[in-house]
């Protein structure tokens, strides 16, 4: 279904540190991170933002799908070129957060690795990075969609901004929150990325199981995440494993009752 103007006004171009940032905001698109991941490959240089009310096709980690109702939630792309892509899941989930915090006043715990959620480990978002190799060198396209005000019914295990905060969170000033985030998290020294996460991952010190694909998975504690945003397991043999990606089940902490999912 092609694109068509919001009849909400765009921000056109906006600043943010030292970026320059325009803001494509559409009615409907397909999946605002394929249209980012689509200029990019055309030539589109770095600060492109695409947003959108609804998708017909939005797309999470591992081509899930995300679906969300008709102007419930933030849906956006960012197309960035940072110094270090493969930093930037740890950049976009802490921007994200930082873009709640500053806006709704609700302090967002991270789920490794990509999940935001909040007390009790209701799910309010989640983040995407896709590096897309150009002429000019690697783009990263990082794709946010944050549950800002669902209608009455939500889905196990979701809420949104709204019943966190008890206000209504305006999705465009919630979209300028996160690309002054993103822009400023993009370039920050990454030992401190990585001590934020660290503090804001509500994984670390949990009984998980971790999904690897191919029908492989791993069980055991969530000691630590790398610099590089790995996740570092101890299994029950005592070993140590880094996890590059993998999907994240909280399970029932042994002899500490349960555990947020």
């Amino acid at each position: 279904m092609p694109a068509k103007p919001s009849p909400e006004p765009s921000r056109g171009a906006a600043r943010a540190g030292a970026r320059q940032f325009r803001v494509r905001w559409r009615d409907v698109v397909t999946s605002t991170q394929e249209e980012v991941l689509a200029a990019a490959r055309a030539g589109e240089a770095e600060g492109l933002v695409v947003a959108a009310d609804s998708q017909t096709d939005g797309r999470g980690r591992r081509g899930r799908r995300w679906d969300a109702p008709a102007r419930s939630s933030l849906l956006a792309s960012v197309l960035l070129a940072p110094d270090r892509p493969d930093r930037m899941p740890v950049a976009a989930g802490l921007a994200a957060r930082d873009a709640c915090e500053a806006l709704a006043g609700v302090r967002l715990g991270l789920k490794w690795p990509n999940d935001l959620v909040a007390a009790g480990g209701t799910k309010v978002g989640g983040v995407l990075a896709d590096v897309v190799q150009t002429s000019a060198g690697p783009l990263v396209a990082v794709g946010v969609g944050l549950n800002v005000a669902w209608p009455d019914t939500l889905p196990p295990g979701v809420t949104d901004l709204r019943r966190c905060s008890g206000a209504v969170v305006d999705r465009h000033r919630l979209l300028d929150r996160l690309v002054e985030a993103l822009d400023r998290r993009a370039s920050q020294d990454p030992a401190t990325s990585a001590e934020d996460y660290r503090a804001a991952c509500v994984t670390v010190g949990r009984e998980v199981r971790v999904d690897l694909g191919g029908g492989r998975s791993l069980e055991g504690r969530a000691l630590d995440v790398t610099d590089e945003g790995w996740l570092v397991v101890r299994d029950d043999a005592g070993g140590s494993h880094a996890v590059r990606a993998g999907d994240v089940v909280h399970l029932r902490d042994r002899g500490r009752g349960p555990a947020a999912r």
